[in-house]
Protein backbone atom coordinates (compact mmCIF):
# COMPACT_ATOMS: atom_id res chain seq x y z
CA UNK A 1 0.00 0.00 0.00
CA UNK A 2 3.18 2.18 0.71
CA UNK A 3 4.70 1.61 -2.50
CA UNK A 4 0.95 2.60 -4.10
CA UNK A 5 0.93 5.88 -3.16
CA UNK A 6 4.77 6.60 -3.88
CA UNK A 7 4.08 5.39 -7.45
CA UNK A 8 1.10 7.92 -7.67
CA UNK A 9 2.61 10.36 -6.33
CA UNK A 10 5.51 10.44 -8.68
CA UNK A 11 2.53 10.10 -11.58
CA UNK A 12 0.91 13.38 -10.13
CA UNK A 13 4.20 14.99 -10.49
CA UNK A 14 4.95 14.12 -13.82
CA UNK A 15 1.33 13.82 -15.14
CA UNK A 16 1.55 16.69 -17.80
CA UNK A 17 4.49 14.71 -19.17
CA UNK A 18 2.84 11.51 -19.39
CA UNK A 19 -0.39 13.10 -21.10
CA UNK A 20 1.76 15.09 -23.95
CA UNK A 21 3.33 11.52 -24.42
CA UNK A 22 0.12 9.95 -25.24
CA UNK A 23 -1.75 12.60 -26.95
CA UNK A 24 0.90 12.25 -29.28
CA UNK A 25 1.27 8.68 -29.46
CA UNK A 26 -3.28 8.73 -30.50
CA UNK A 27 -2.72 11.38 -33.06
CA UNK A 28 -0.07 9.69 -34.46
CA UNK A 29 -2.31 6.46 -34.77
CA UNK A 30 -5.36 8.46 -35.78
CA UNK A 31 -3.23 10.16 -38.65
CA UNK A 32 -2.13 6.77 -39.80
CA UNK A 33 -5.56 5.38 -40.03
CA UNK A 34 -7.20 8.61 -41.56
CA UNK A 35 -4.68 8.89 -44.51
CA UNK A 36 -5.04 5.60 -45.30
CA UNK A 37 -8.29 5.83 -45.18
CA UNK A 38 -8.29 9.11 -47.38
CA UNK A 39 -5.56 7.44 -49.47
CA UNK A 40 -7.94 4.62 -50.78
CA UNK A 41 -11.36 6.97 -51.34
CA UNK A 42 -8.56 8.92 -53.33
CA UNK A 43 -7.20 6.19 -55.69
CA UNK A 44 -11.23 5.48 -56.39
CA UNK A 45 -12.23 8.70 -57.46
CA UNK A 46 -9.22 9.09 -59.23
CA UNK A 47 -10.10 5.93 -61.19
CA UNK A 48 -13.11 6.57 -61.97
CA UNK A 49 -12.43 9.91 -63.42
CA UNK A 50 -9.78 8.39 -65.61
CA UNK A 51 -12.02 6.00 -66.71
CA UNK A 52 -15.06 8.49 -67.74
CA UNK A 53 -11.97 10.63 -69.67
CA UNK A 54 -11.14 7.15 -70.95
CA UNK A 55 -14.49 6.68 -72.09
CA UNK A 56 -14.97 9.92 -73.93
CA UNK A 57 -11.60 9.44 -75.31
CA UNK A 58 -13.02 5.97 -77.01
CA UNK A 59 -16.19 7.95 -78.05
CA UNK A 60 -14.01 10.93 -79.85
CA UNK A 61 -12.12 8.54 -81.61
CA UNK A 62 -15.00 6.44 -83.19
CA UNK A 63 -16.05 7.66 -86.29
CA UNK A 64 -19.93 6.54 -86.02
CA UNK A 65 -20.33 6.61 -81.60
CA UNK A 66 -23.29 4.82 -80.12
CA UNK A 67 -26.36 6.92 -79.92
CA UNK A 68 -29.99 7.15 -79.13
CA UNK A 69 -30.47 6.29 -82.86
CA UNK A 70 -28.40 3.33 -82.98
CA UNK A 71 -30.97 0.58 -81.79
CA UNK A 72 -33.24 1.50 -85.04
CA UNK A 73 -30.71 1.20 -86.64
CA UNK A 74 -29.79 -1.99 -85.68
CA UNK A 75 -33.15 -2.96 -86.12
CA UNK A 76 -33.87 -1.69 -89.38
CA UNK A 77 -30.68 -4.19 -90.81
CA UNK A 78 -32.03 -6.80 -89.10
CA UNK A 79 -34.82 -6.41 -90.72
CA UNK A 80 -33.02 -5.54 -94.07
CA UNK A 81 -30.97 -8.76 -93.73
CA UNK A 82 -34.12 -10.61 -93.18
CA UNK A 83 -36.17 -9.29 -96.20
CA UNK A 84 -32.66 -10.89 -98.31
CA UNK A 85 -32.59 -14.39 -96.83
CA UNK A 86 -36.59 -14.16 -97.81
CA UNK A 87 -36.10 -13.06 -101.41
CA UNK A 88 -33.27 -15.40 -101.59
CA UNK A 89 -35.27 -18.28 -100.14
CA UNK A 90 -38.13 -17.66 -102.48
CA UNK A 91 -35.13 -17.06 -105.30
CA UNK A 92 -33.83 -20.63 -105.22
CA UNK A 93 -37.40 -22.18 -104.55
CA UNK A 94 -38.98 -20.87 -107.16
CA UNK A 95 -35.77 -22.39 -109.43
CA UNK A 96 -35.90 -25.44 -108.07
CA UNK A 97 -39.98 -25.66 -108.57
CA UNK A 98 -39.30 -24.89 -112.02
CA UNK A 99 -37.46 -28.10 -112.19
CA UNK A 100 -39.47 -30.08 -110.37
CA UNK A 101 -42.28 -31.15 -112.42
CA UNK A 102 -45.62 -33.61 -112.18
CA UNK A 103 -45.66 -36.81 -115.00
CA UNK A 104 -47.86 -35.24 -117.66
CA UNK A 105 -49.00 -39.02 -117.71
CA UNK A 106 -51.44 -38.05 -114.86
CA UNK A 107 -53.41 -36.08 -117.13
CA UNK A 108 -54.54 -32.28 -117.53
CA UNK A 109 -56.93 -32.09 -114.59
CA UNK A 110 -54.39 -33.46 -112.09
CA UNK A 111 -51.78 -30.95 -113.15
CA UNK A 112 -53.97 -27.77 -113.50
CA UNK A 113 -55.05 -28.84 -109.36
CA UNK A 114 -51.04 -28.81 -108.52
CA UNK A 115 -50.18 -25.83 -110.50
CA UNK A 116 -52.73 -23.48 -109.12
CA UNK A 117 -53.00 -24.79 -105.40
CA UNK A 118 -50.56 -24.09 -102.42
CA UNK A 119 -47.61 -26.91 -102.15
CA UNK A 120 -49.57 -28.33 -99.21
CA UNK A 121 -52.78 -28.36 -100.59
CA UNK A 122 -54.70 -31.63 -99.85
CA UNK A 123 -54.96 -33.69 -103.24
CA UNK A 124 -58.50 -34.77 -103.58
CA UNK A 125 -59.03 -38.48 -102.87
CA UNK A 126 -60.36 -38.92 -106.75
CA UNK A 127 -56.80 -37.35 -108.00
CA UNK A 128 -54.96 -39.56 -105.21
CA UNK A 129 -56.60 -42.75 -107.10
CA UNK A 130 -55.72 -41.37 -110.50
CA UNK A 131 -51.90 -41.11 -109.24
CA UNK A 132 -52.01 -44.51 -108.10
CA UNK A 133 -53.19 -45.99 -111.56
CA UNK A 134 -50.96 -43.86 -113.96
CA UNK A 135 -47.98 -43.35 -111.84
CA UNK A 136 -46.38 -46.71 -112.94
CA UNK A 137 -45.34 -45.44 -116.55
CA UNK A 138 -43.07 -43.42 -114.77
CA UNK A 139 -40.65 -46.06 -114.37
CA UNK A 140 -39.12 -46.80 -117.94
CA UNK A 141 -38.90 -42.96 -118.11
CA UNK A 142 -36.97 -42.62 -115.57
CA UNK A 143 -34.60 -46.09 -116.42
CA UNK A 144 -34.25 -43.89 -119.68
CA UNK A 145 -32.43 -41.14 -118.02
CA UNK A 146 -29.58 -43.03 -117.49
CA UNK A 147 -29.96 -45.24 -119.94
CA UNK A 148 -30.92 -48.50 -117.45
CA UNK A 149 -33.11 -50.14 -119.90
CA UNK A 150 -33.36 -51.17 -123.15
CA UNK A 151 -34.90 -49.31 -125.90
CA UNK A 152 -34.73 -51.37 -128.45
CA UNK A 153 -34.42 -55.18 -129.14
CA UNK A 154 -30.68 -54.98 -130.15
CA UNK A 155 -30.14 -52.02 -127.64
CA UNK A 156 -27.83 -52.71 -125.32
CA UNK A 157 -27.91 -50.27 -121.86
CA UNK A 158 -24.82 -48.30 -121.40
CA UNK A 159 -25.83 -48.79 -117.33
CA UNK A 160 -27.23 -51.97 -115.53
CA UNK A 161 -29.14 -50.86 -112.45
CA UNK A 162 -29.85 -54.00 -109.96
CA UNK A 163 -33.14 -55.59 -110.26
CA UNK A 164 -32.88 -55.68 -106.57
CA UNK A 165 -32.63 -51.89 -106.27
CA UNK A 166 -35.24 -51.95 -108.95
CA UNK A 167 -37.75 -53.66 -107.36
CA UNK A 168 -37.34 -50.99 -104.02
CA UNK A 169 -38.16 -47.97 -106.85
CA UNK A 170 -41.10 -49.90 -107.96
CA UNK A 171 -42.23 -50.37 -104.21
CA UNK A 172 -42.57 -46.73 -103.14
CA UNK A 173 -45.45 -46.80 -106.22
CA UNK A 174 -47.45 -49.63 -104.70
CA UNK A 175 -50.38 -49.39 -102.36
CA UNK A 176 -53.00 -51.84 -101.78
CA UNK A 177 -55.36 -48.91 -102.08
CA UNK A 178 -55.92 -45.74 -102.95
CA UNK A 179 -52.87 -43.54 -101.33
CA UNK A 180 -53.64 -40.43 -99.18
CA UNK A 181 -52.73 -36.71 -100.21
CA UNK A 182 -49.10 -37.02 -98.70
CA UNK A 183 -48.73 -40.64 -99.63
CA UNK A 184 -48.78 -38.97 -102.91
CA UNK A 185 -46.35 -36.01 -102.44
CA UNK A 186 -44.38 -37.84 -101.07
CA UNK A 187 -44.02 -40.15 -103.73
CA UNK A 188 -43.47 -38.20 -106.21
CA UNK A 189 -40.77 -36.01 -104.19
CA UNK A 190 -39.22 -39.61 -104.24
CA UNK A 191 -39.16 -39.43 -108.00
CA UNK A 192 -37.85 -36.74 -108.48
CA UNK A 193 -35.18 -37.41 -106.29
CA UNK A 194 -34.42 -40.75 -108.34
CA UNK A 195 -34.51 -38.56 -111.57
CA UNK A 196 -32.03 -36.19 -110.12
CA UNK A 197 -29.75 -38.96 -109.21
CA UNK A 198 -29.78 -40.92 -112.74
CA UNK A 199 -29.04 -37.16 -114.30
CA UNK A 200 -26.12 -36.81 -111.99
CA UNK A 201 -24.91 -40.42 -113.64
CA UNK A 202 -26.18 -39.48 -117.42
CA UNK A 203 -23.93 -36.58 -117.17
CA UNK A 204 -20.99 -38.49 -116.14
CA UNK A 205 -21.76 -40.92 -118.68
CA UNK A 206 -22.59 -38.03 -121.19
CA UNK A 207 -18.46 -36.68 -120.87
CA UNK A 208 -17.53 -40.49 -122.14
CA UNK A 209 -16.38 -40.62 -125.74
CA UNK A 210 -16.67 -44.58 -126.19
CA UNK A 211 -17.54 -46.92 -122.73
CA UNK A 212 -19.07 -44.90 -120.20
CA UNK A 213 -17.77 -44.16 -117.26
CA UNK A 214 -20.38 -45.76 -114.52
CA UNK A 215 -21.75 -48.94 -116.01
CA UNK A 216 -23.36 -50.55 -112.96
CA UNK A 217 -26.02 -49.07 -110.03
CA UNK A 218 -25.78 -52.11 -107.27
CA UNK A 219 -27.59 -49.80 -104.99
CA UNK A 220 -29.67 -46.75 -105.10
CA UNK A 221 -31.54 -45.80 -101.77
CA UNK A 222 -32.73 -42.77 -100.60
CA UNK A 223 -35.02 -41.46 -97.40
CA UNK A 224 -35.48 -44.26 -94.42
CA UNK A 225 -33.30 -46.45 -96.24
CA UNK A 226 -30.85 -44.22 -97.00
CA UNK A 227 -30.97 -42.81 -93.80
CA UNK A 228 -29.92 -46.44 -92.34
CA UNK A 229 -27.17 -46.71 -94.37
CA UNK A 230 -26.25 -42.81 -93.60
CA UNK A 231 -25.99 -43.98 -90.16
CA UNK A 232 -24.08 -47.45 -90.29
CA UNK A 233 -21.18 -45.76 -92.30
CA UNK A 234 -21.09 -43.32 -89.44
CA UNK A 235 -20.64 -46.01 -87.06
CA UNK A 236 -17.52 -46.52 -84.88
CA UNK A 237 -14.91 -47.90 -87.40
CA UNK A 238 -15.83 -46.63 -90.36
CA UNK A 239 -14.69 -43.12 -90.20
CA UNK A 240 -10.82 -42.46 -89.24
CA UNK A 241 -11.49 -39.38 -87.05
CA UNK A 242 -8.32 -36.87 -86.94
CA UNK A 243 -6.51 -36.66 -83.71
CA UNK A 244 -6.66 -32.61 -84.19
CA UNK A 245 -10.10 -32.55 -85.06
CA UNK A 246 -12.54 -30.19 -83.76
CA UNK A 247 -14.36 -32.41 -80.55
CA UNK A 248 -17.65 -30.36 -82.04
CA UNK A 249 -16.90 -31.57 -85.97
CA UNK A 250 -16.89 -35.42 -84.71
CA UNK A 251 -19.43 -35.85 -82.52
CA UNK A 252 -21.38 -37.95 -85.00
CA UNK A 253 -19.45 -40.88 -84.96
CA UNK A 254 -20.13 -41.46 -80.81
CA UNK A 255 -23.60 -40.22 -80.23
CA UNK A 256 -25.52 -42.39 -78.70
CA UNK A 257 -28.32 -44.24 -80.66
CA UNK A 258 -31.58 -43.40 -79.65
CA UNK A 259 -34.05 -45.51 -77.94
CA UNK A 260 -36.02 -47.88 -79.98
CA UNK A 261 -39.77 -47.12 -81.26
CA UNK A 262 -42.21 -48.25 -78.97
CA UNK A 263 -44.09 -51.12 -81.34
CA UNK A 264 -46.72 -52.55 -80.47
CA UNK A 265 -51.11 -52.85 -81.32
CA UNK A 266 -51.42 -49.96 -78.77
CA UNK A 267 -48.31 -47.79 -80.40
CA UNK A 268 -49.49 -44.44 -82.00
CA UNK A 269 -49.27 -44.34 -85.64
CA UNK A 270 -45.77 -42.98 -87.29
CA UNK A 271 -46.16 -39.38 -89.07
CA UNK A 272 -45.43 -40.83 -93.24
CA UNK A 273 -42.29 -38.93 -92.63
CA UNK A 274 -40.80 -40.48 -89.77
CA UNK A 275 -37.21 -40.72 -90.12
CA UNK A 276 -36.88 -39.65 -93.95
CA UNK A 277 -35.39 -36.72 -92.99
CA UNK A 278 -32.27 -35.56 -91.25
CA UNK A 279 -30.34 -32.52 -89.34
CA UNK A 280 -27.06 -31.28 -90.36
CA UNK A 281 -25.75 -33.78 -88.12
CA UNK A 282 -27.38 -36.54 -90.36
CA UNK A 283 -29.71 -37.60 -87.03
CA UNK A 284 -33.41 -38.95 -88.54
CA UNK A 285 -35.80 -35.68 -88.09
CA UNK A 286 -39.27 -36.71 -86.40
CA UNK A 287 -42.23 -36.22 -88.31
CA UNK A 288 -43.30 -32.75 -89.22
CA UNK A 289 -40.03 -31.17 -88.03
CA UNK A 290 -38.67 -30.94 -91.82
CA UNK A 291 -41.13 -29.00 -93.28
CA UNK A 292 -40.31 -26.30 -90.55
CA UNK A 293 -37.38 -25.37 -91.99
CA UNK A 294 -35.93 -23.59 -94.98
CA UNK A 295 -35.35 -27.10 -96.89
CA UNK A 296 -35.32 -30.73 -96.28
CA UNK A 297 -32.52 -33.14 -95.96
CA UNK A 298 -33.07 -36.14 -97.83
CA UNK A 299 -30.16 -38.77 -97.03
CA UNK A 300 -28.84 -40.96 -100.58
CA UNK A 301 -26.93 -43.92 -100.43
CA UNK A 302 -25.12 -45.25 -104.00
CA UNK A 303 -23.12 -47.67 -104.71
CA UNK A 304 -22.01 -47.68 -108.09
CA UNK A 305 -19.25 -49.79 -110.58
CA UNK A 306 -17.16 -46.97 -112.47
CA UNK A 307 -13.80 -45.97 -113.27
CA UNK A 308 -12.26 -44.93 -110.89
CA UNK A 309 -10.69 -41.76 -112.94
CA UNK A 310 -13.55 -40.19 -112.81
CA UNK A 311 -14.69 -40.31 -109.37
CA UNK A 312 -14.35 -36.30 -109.38
CA UNK A 313 -16.68 -35.38 -112.38
CA UNK A 314 -19.58 -37.84 -110.33
CA UNK A 315 -19.01 -35.70 -107.06
CA UNK A 316 -19.01 -32.55 -109.60
CA UNK A 317 -21.68 -33.28 -111.40
CA UNK A 318 -23.82 -34.34 -107.31
CA UNK A 319 -23.44 -30.84 -106.60
CA UNK A 320 -24.06 -29.14 -109.93
CA UNK A 321 -27.66 -31.61 -109.56
CA UNK A 322 -30.59 -29.69 -110.13
CA UNK A 323 -31.29 -31.16 -106.28
CA UNK A 324 -27.64 -30.16 -104.84
CA UNK A 325 -26.32 -33.60 -103.19
CA UNK A 326 -23.60 -32.81 -100.11
CA UNK A 327 -21.65 -35.86 -99.96
CA UNK A 328 -20.40 -37.02 -97.19
CA UNK A 329 -18.88 -40.02 -97.02
CA UNK A 330 -16.94 -41.93 -99.85
CA UNK A 331 -15.56 -45.44 -100.23
CA UNK A 332 -13.25 -46.30 -103.17
CA UNK A 333 -13.03 -50.17 -103.54
CA UNK A 334 -14.05 -53.02 -101.25
CA UNK A 335 -15.85 -52.16 -98.30
CA UNK A 336 -16.90 -54.11 -95.32
CA UNK A 337 -20.62 -55.12 -94.88
CA UNK A 338 -22.42 -52.89 -92.63
CA UNK A 339 -26.00 -53.76 -91.39
CA UNK A 340 -28.50 -54.95 -94.00
CA UNK A 341 -26.45 -53.43 -97.07
CA UNK A 342 -24.51 -55.69 -98.97
CA UNK A 343 -20.87 -55.17 -99.91
CA UNK A 344 -18.59 -56.63 -102.65
CA UNK A 345 -15.44 -56.58 -104.38
CA UNK A 346 -14.04 -57.76 -107.42
CA UNK A 347 -16.44 -58.63 -110.33
CA UNK A 348 -20.04 -58.12 -110.10
CA UNK A 349 -22.88 -59.55 -112.10
CA UNK A 350 -26.57 -58.26 -111.68
CA UNK A 351 -29.65 -58.27 -114.07
CA UNK A 352 -30.95 -55.63 -115.41
CA UNK A 353 -34.60 -54.90 -116.66
CA UNK A 354 -33.97 -56.44 -120.01
CA UNK A 355 -32.73 -59.73 -118.69
CA UNK A 356 -28.88 -59.11 -119.83
CA UNK A 357 -26.05 -59.31 -117.38
CA UNK A 358 -23.17 -56.90 -117.12
CA UNK A 359 -19.69 -57.71 -115.23
CA UNK A 360 -17.33 -55.08 -114.53
CA UNK A 361 -14.39 -55.79 -115.96
CA UNK A 362 -10.92 -56.89 -114.08
CA UNK A 363 -8.83 -58.82 -116.78
CA UNK A 364 -5.33 -58.60 -116.97
CA UNK A 365 -5.42 -55.49 -114.52
CA UNK A 366 -6.12 -53.47 -116.84
CA UNK A 367 -9.36 -52.57 -116.12
CA UNK A 368 -10.18 -49.07 -113.23
CA UNK A 369 -13.51 -49.87 -112.60
CA UNK A 370 -14.09 -50.31 -108.68
CA UNK A 371 -17.09 -50.19 -106.46
CA UNK A 372 -17.79 -46.82 -105.50
CA UNK A 373 -19.88 -46.17 -102.18
CA UNK A 374 -21.42 -42.87 -101.17
CA UNK A 375 -23.64 -41.33 -98.73
CA UNK A 376 -24.95 -37.58 -98.84
CA UNK A 377 -27.76 -35.46 -98.51
CA UNK A 378 -30.04 -34.20 -101.06
CA UNK A 379 -31.35 -30.54 -100.22
CA UNK A 380 -35.30 -30.35 -101.45
CA UNK A 381 -36.52 -26.17 -100.43
CA UNK A 382 -39.34 -25.62 -98.55
CA UNK A 383 -41.94 -22.99 -99.99
CA UNK A 384 -40.93 -19.84 -98.06
CA UNK A 385 -44.06 -18.61 -95.55
CA UNK A 386 -45.79 -16.31 -97.96
CA UNK A 387 -46.04 -18.47 -100.86
CA UNK A 388 -47.73 -21.64 -98.72
CA UNK A 389 -50.46 -19.76 -97.08
CA UNK A 390 -52.47 -21.81 -94.82
CA UNK A 391 -56.20 -22.40 -95.86
CA UNK A 392 -59.01 -24.62 -96.43
CA UNK A 393 -58.47 -27.50 -99.01
CA UNK A 394 -59.00 -26.33 -102.50
CA UNK A 395 -62.30 -27.93 -103.99
CA UNK A 396 -61.84 -31.33 -106.25
CA UNK A 397 -60.90 -30.58 -110.03
CA UNK A 398 -63.05 -33.04 -112.05
CA UNK A 399 -61.50 -35.05 -114.07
Amino acid sequence: MDQLKVILKHLQKYHFWLLCLLAMVVGCVGWMLARKSLSAKYEEKKGTIVGKFSSLDGIRSNEFPPNRQWKDGIAKLTEDEKTKVASAWETVYNDQKKLLEWPKVLGEGFLKFVDTNPPNAPIPSHLCALYQNRINAEIPRLLAIADAAPSEPDHEPKVMWAAASQKELQALLEWSKAPSSMQVRLAQEDLWVYSALLQIIKAVNDAAEFTPYIKEISILEIGKSGADAFKDGMAHGHIDVLATANPATTTIATQTAPLPPVEGPGAPAKPLDEGRYVDANGERLAGGMAATQPFKRMPIHMKLSMDQREITRLLVSCANSTLPVEIRQLRIGSTKPSGGHTSRSGPVATTGQGGGSHAASDEAGDSYDVPVELNGIIYIYNPPPATAPAGPPAEPVQQ
